[in-house]
C-alpha cells in the first residue's frame, strides 16, 4: 500500500493498481513524492520502485492473486470431482462384496473376513481422504472468491460488495441460501460487462445451474450423512446406493463449479491485460 502527497497533504493508503489508475489519469504524475512502509524517505514517484512497478505487465496485484488462487482452486476441484467419482466405483465393489456373500461365494469364512477387514479399512481410508480434500477446496475457494471479489470491485466502482462477505456468505447459516448466488451473480456481470459484453441468458443460466447443484449436493450430501447413521443395518444397499448418488451430485457440482472459476478468471484476467497494455 503506497501514500502520495496532493496540495501538500498526505493521501492514502491506496493499491499499486489504484497508483496505477490516477497516474493514467493525471492525478499524480513522475514528480509526486511516494511513499510505502519499509521505505525511508518520500521520494518522486519516478525515482521509486514504484514507478517500474505501475509500468510492468504485472501492475495489479490483486489480479496476481486472483491467477494464484485460481491456479489452487480449479485443480482442488478437479481432484476432488474425482475422489467422488472413485467412491462410486468404490460402492459397486462394495456391492459385488455383498452379493458374493450372499451366493457364499467365498471358500472359506476367513477368506469372507480379510475381504470384509480390507473393504472397511479402504473405506475409512477413503473417507478421510474425501475430508482433507473438502476442506482443501473450502481453503482454497474462500481465498478464490475474496480474490475475484475484489477485482470485481476495482472494474466496477459502483459494484457494492464486500469481498469479506462475499467469501464467507457460503458459511453463514440461511444467509448461505441466496448471498453466495449474488455476489457470484454480481462478479460475473462486473467481469463480463466490463469487457464489452453484458450478462446475457446463457450467464444467467450458467449461474443459476452452479448455485442448483451447489445447494443440491449439499442437501444430498446431508440427507445421506443423516439417513446413513439412523438407516437399520440389514440396510446396507440403500446406504450404497445413496453414497453414490451423493457422490455423483458433489462431482457434478465441481465441473459446473470448474466452468464458472474458468470463466470469471478469463474475463477479469483479459479486462486488466488490456489495462496494462493501455
Amino acid at each position: 500500500m503506497w501514500y502520495y502527497v496532493k496540495e501538500g497533504k498526505k493521501v492514502g493508503p491506496i493499491s499499486d493498481f489504484d497508483v496505477h489508475r490516477y497516474y493514467k489519469a493525471g492525478l499524480i504524475d513522475d514528480a509526486t513524492r511516494v511513499w510505502t512502509k519499509g521505505q525511508k524517505i518520500w521520494m518522486p514517484l519516478k525515482e521509486s520502485p514504484l514507478r517500474f512497478r505501475i509500468s510492468s505487465r504485472k501492475f495489479s496485484e490483486s489480479c496476481r492473486r486472483m491467477d494464484m488462487t485460481t491456479t489452487f482452486f480449479r485443480p482442488m476441484l478437479l481432484v476432488f470431482a474425482m475422489a467422488n467419482l472413485c467412491v462410486i466405483g468404490f460402492n459397486f465393489i462394495l456391492l459385488w462384496h455383498i452379493e458374493k456373500i450372499i451366493g457364499s461365494g467365498f471358500s472359506s469364512a476367513i477368506q469372507k473376513n480379510i475381504s470384509a477387514a480390507v473393504l472397511h479399512n479402504t473405506d475409512t481410508l477413503i473417507s478421510a481422504l474425501l475430508v482433507i480434500l473438502f476442506l482443501a477446496v473450502l481453503i482454497t475457494g474462500f481465498k478464490w472468491i475474496y480474490a475475484v471479489a475484489i477485482n470485481a470491485r476495482l472494474m466496477r466502482r459502483s459494484l457494492n460488495l464486500s469481498a469479506s462477505f462475499a467469501a464467507w456468505s457460503f458459511f453463514i447459516p440461511f444467509v448461505n441460501l441466496i448471498a453466495p448466488f449474488k455476489a457470484m451473480k454480481d462478479i460475473y456481470s462486473a467481469s463480463v460487462s466490463e469487457n464489452g459484453r453484458s450478462l446475457n441468458p446463457m450467464g444467467y443460466a450458467l449461474l443459476t445451474i452452479w448455485w442448483f447443484l451447489t445447494l443440491f449436493a449439499g442437501v444430498v450430501v446431508f440427507l445421506n450423512s443423516y439417513m446413513t447413521a439412523n438407516m437399520p443395518g440389514d440396510v446396507v444397499k440403500m446406504k450404497i446406493y445413496l453414497s453414490c448418488y451423493a457422490s455423483a451430485s458433489v462431482a457434478a457440482a465441481c465441473v459446473i463449479w470448474i466452468a464458472l472459476v474458468s470463466i470469471v478468471a478469463a474475463k477479469q484476467r483479459k479486462f486488466f491485460s488490456a489495462e496494462e497494455g493501455k
